[in-house]
């Protein structure tokens, strides 16, 4: 499966009418220094670059005061640059975590304490946990406090977990 994705649009304005306080982006992914966070050999596709500094002038350009960093899955579980990005912004952001099935509880609790507040589910881009793997990592994060993010191939999956 390739995937069609398209690089953001740089035509920053701001809007006709102000955005509430305290809005919040609540899904965004950062692709960019890849020298020193190499994408995943086994990623489904290729991203364009989207850098934090564009993401950060998004925000000033609409009025967004805070955000959600979803790792992107073509990153894998190298969660690193989304833990950068949130130790950069303390508590104006948090973070969605692509964690393996064997999350280690050491792993969960430093990606906690760096600002992540979930994990991904992945059966879209099936690279590493999905759906199979909801109860036991939703185990691992409880504990946390984390909620699960899932991303589907198709709408009728849903049905398939209802039980």
């Amino acid at each position: 499966m390739t995937a069609t994705v398209l690089a953001p649009d740089g035509r920053l304005r701001r809007p006709k009418r102000a955005l509430p306080r305290g809005t919040v982006d609540c899904h965004a992914h950062i692709f960019d220094r890849f020298e020193r966070y190499p994408l995943s050999p086994g990623r489904k596709y290729s991203p364009p670059p989207c850098t934090r500094e564009a993401w950060m002038a998004l925000h000033a350009a609409l009025g967004v005061e805070r955000g959600v960093q979803a790792h992107g899955s073509p990153y894998g579980f190298d969660n690193s640059i989304t833990e950068d990005f949130l130790l950069e912004h303390p508590g104006r952001f948090v973070g969605v975590a692509a964690v393996p099935a064997d999350v280690r509880d050491s792993d969960v609790k430093r990606l906690n304490s760096s600002g992540f507040r979930a994990a991904r589910l992945m059966d879209q881009f099936a690279t590493g946990a999905t759906t199979k793997d909801l109860e036991s990592i939703g185990a691992r994060l409880a504990a946390y406090g984390w909620h699960i993010e899932i991303n589907i191939a198709k709408s009728s999956d849903w049905v398939e977990m209802e039980p």
